[in-house]
């Protein structure tokens, strides 16, 4: 079973990683990751090593009181990761089944991007339509 520090890592070497703390699930092989809301996203210069990272991961859990909303039972939610722009991005993020859901959800919430899991690939937005 996958836990934090595999999160932290995989952020680190692969470019962002998704963890689910209720499940132990990480980096699903299916469905999409959408963020929450923009304002449970945190962005952070790229670490440089390992302990940048947690520090990076342990300011995003006060900043947003992550484990208060993880607790809530959802067993969708995961915390999100994705270096893109020379930024790390830190989120909580909600696993959707279907493409057009979850390029809704992005929609209403104003998010730049959602993570297809099976082809472990972004889908970028620009001006609400797919790159």
């Amino acid at each position: 079973m996958a836990n934090i520090i595999d999160f932290i890592q995989a952020t680190l070497f692969n470019g962002g990683a998704s963890y689910n703390i209720v499940t132990g699930e990480f980096n699903p092989s299916d469905g999409y990751m959408v963020s929450l809301a923009k304002n449970l996203e945190r962005t952070f210069p790229i670490p440089t090593s390992l302990q940048e990272m947690k520090d990076s991961f342990n300011t995003y859990c006060k900043a947003v009181g992550a484990w208060k909303r993880i607790s809530n039972g959802n067993d969708n939610i995961f915390f999100g990761s994705w270096i893109y722009e020379g930024k790390l991005y830190l989120d909580l993020s909600e696993k959707i089944d279907r493409l057009s859901d979850a390029t809704e959800l992005a929609e209403q919430r104003s998010q730049i991007a959602i993570f297809d899991n099976a082809n472990k690939c972004e889908i970028v937005f620009t001006h609400n339509t797919q790159v």
